[in-house]
């Protein structure tokens, strides 16, 4: 160990500290090898060593005898009120840092040093530095003499000296900061969601002639800002995330979040590294056992930072609309992981569920989960979407013939969307025969093996199977997916898991409440109303084309002069059912029965039923 002796009298010591406590106490008068370290710098001396002063009294003496500079000192007295104004004045809170020092005992008063922003103080970080500012630091090579020195007393009075005078640097807007009062004004702004398109047209508004700070305002400043409004319970976002679901989801035994393994946790099925938090809260579990009749399950990626898979179950309640029910947030997306979500799932409602319709995309992980761990076995549709989404990509990559890959996606829309069983087969039978013909035997084979081997895998997604199912589309899930990325998530990837796990409440909440207004107030502008809406305006063209052929029975011809029989339905409803309801011919959707595709696959009020009251026949 280096031995730590006093400069004056060579005394040895264990410490600095008791080396510097000896000096101060026996060789106070004497500067004998004392080295005065000081961080005040000329700002007009350059590199010369007269630069390095020891007090800013003596760089105001320097600056008033080399450079000829004088200082403009204020002095003030003020109330502690007038004082918090004062210095707010002229910007005077971002130009000047505050310091300060302890109260001393023996003094009425506090000390508090405000020294101006733009000072270099001689510090350099021995750390990686970044690459520099495009308008250059904002420190000066020196010290600024304009300080403002205050004295606060216990009495209620502030005595201030105020150096005006800047040297060493101009007053650039570039390098000054927002004021307090502004902060708050838009903190407020950023508070109550407005939006930040209106906070900077507010802030570019020009009082006067003068451009000020605050018109230089961009939207990176507003997003760091809204990032400090966020409430972070964490600075770990695992240890956050499980902040959330421990104490805030399952506490007084709420266990909104039914499954949750953390990473490193030891799990008879998953590996340690694995993460997995499955969410359903009380409106959600009352949904999923009120409404079972159609269940749809699918994933998205692209919502959080790790890149981890968010799964969404819903399910389609008494208005046709789709409600989430079940969410998961895990690090896999393999078979395994959905058994052990649903068996969770399970055990959270506490009774078995037997569904209907089970609807995915083309991936069977998902339903074979169900089946293993639900013990029921739904009929499983596949979306109507995501097949002609595949059947495109395929025959691009595996069609020769320009004049067949042009045309393969119209014709095998007209398979899917056939009706008729015999039509069906006949038209998929002719297709086939065409593509053998053209010697497209990939494509055909592909076709054959993936969606034509048995009749099992054709019910599930030909139209002619599923009739009256009332869906067709994973669209419910897919609309709450770009809701979720777009209107909640605003585009961004580099969400973590708590803020994920914080927009599914929101989302959830926004989702009751907007059920609860449609119910009290309902609106002409949902999507249920605009389809209504349209077919009312198609039914008005379909004039003398209805003939009723017996009681309750209508026949309707459509504007391709097809024809579809129209009769009653079997369902007797209450004077307030509003289920795809016209108010204009006063019809539901459960008053008749439609053999178009929009009645019986899309499960919609279709034009063929609205233009009977438009017809004049007695329809009440």
């Amino acid at each position: 160990m280096e031995s730590i002796k006093c400069s004056v009298c060579d005394k040895q010591f264990n410490f600095v500290t008791s080396r510097n406590r000896h000096f101060r106490r026996f060789h106070r008068d004497q500067s004998v090898g004392r080295i005065y370290k000081t961080k005040i710098f000329c700002p007009m001396c350059g590199d010369e060593i007269e630069r390095n002063l020891k007090s800013h009294e003596e760089l105001k003496t320097h600056l008033e005898i080399k450079h000829n500079i004088t200082l403009e000192v204020e002095e003030l007295i003020l109330s502690h009120e007038d004082f918090k104004n004062w210095i707010c004045e002229e910007r005077r809170d971002v130009k000047y840092i505050s310091r300060k020092q302890k109260k001393d005992v023996r003094y009425p008063y506090q000390l508090i040093y405000y020294n101006c922003n733009r000072s270099y103080n001689g510090y350099e970080s021995k750390a990686f530095k970044r690459f520099p500012k495009a308008g250059g630091s904002k420190k000066i090579c020196g010290t600024c003499p304009s300080r403002i020195t205050a004295k606060i007393f216990d009495e209620g009075t502030v005595k201030i000296k105020y150096i005006k005078t800047h040297v060493g640097h101009e007053d650039e807007l570039r390098y000054q900061g927002l004021t307090k009062n502004e902060k708050q004004e838009i903190y407020s702004k950023l508070k109550n969601e407005v939006c930040k398109k209106r906070i900077l047209e507010d802030a570019r508004t020009f009082k006067g002639n003068k451009l000020e700070r605050l018109h230089l305002l961009t939207k990176m400043d507003l997003r760091n800002m809204s990032r400090s409004l966020s409430k972070t319970r964490n600075a770990d976002d695992m240890a956050a995330t499980t902040i959330k679901v421990l104490h805030e989801w399952n506490q007084s035994g709420q266990n909104y979040g039914f499954l949750f393994k953390q990473i490193g946790e030891r799990h008879s099925i998953l590996r340690d590294e694995d993460f997995a938090v499955g969410f359903m809260n009380q409106v959600m579990e009352s949904k999923f056992k009120q409404f079972t009749n159609i269940i749809c399950m699918d994933g998205t990626h692209n919502t959080n930072i790790r890149g981890w898979e968010l799964t969404t179950v819903l399910v389609k309640d008494d208005r046709g609309v789709g409600f989430p029910v079940a969410f998961l947030v895990s690090s896999r997306k393999d078979q395994l992981i959905f058994e052990n979500f649903l068996d969770a799932l399970k055990k959270k409602v506490g009774e078995k569920l037997c569904p209907t319709y089970f609807m995915t995309d083309d991936d069977p992980k998902y339903y074979n989960a169900w089946i293993n761990v639900m013990e029921t076995k739904p009929r499983h549709l596949l979306c109507s979407w995501h097949i002609i989404k595949n059947w495109n990509i395929q025959g691009k990559a595996k069609l020769k013939n320009t004049e067949l890959k042009k045309n393969m996606k119209t014709e095998m829309g007209k398979i899917l969307k056939e009706t008729n069983e015999d039509k069906f087969k006949e038209l998929y039978n002719s297709y086939f025969h065409i593509l053998f013909e053209a010697g497209e035997i990939i494509f055909l084979n592909y076709l054959k093996k993936h969606y034509f081997q048995n009749m099992e895998r054709i019910k599930m997604w030909a139209h002619c199977y599923r009739l009256n199912a009332g869906i067709n589309t994973n669209m419910a899930i897919e609309s709450l997916n770009k809701f979720i990325k777009y209107d909640e998530l605003n585009k961004k990837r580099n969400n973590t898991i708590e803020k994920l796990l914080d927009m599914l409440d929101r989302v959830v909440e926004d989702k009751e409440w907007n059920r609860i207004i449609e119910t009290e107030r309902p609106s002409t502008e949902t999507y249920q109303s605009r389809i209504v809406r349209d077919r009312h305006r198609k039914a008005e063209n379909l004039q003398n084309m209805v003939e009723e052929v017996g009681f309750g029975e209508f026949s309707v011809r459509s504007n391709s002069n097809k024809i579809y029989k129209v009769v009653y339905g079997d369902r007797v409803c209450r004077n307030d059912c509003r289920l795809m309801y016209c108010v204009v011919c006063q019809i539901c959707l459960h008053h008749y029965k439609c053999q178009c595709p929009e009645f019986m696959v899309k499960n919609n009020l279709c034009k063929m039923l609205l233009c009977l009251k438009g017809n004049g026949m007695n329809v009440g």
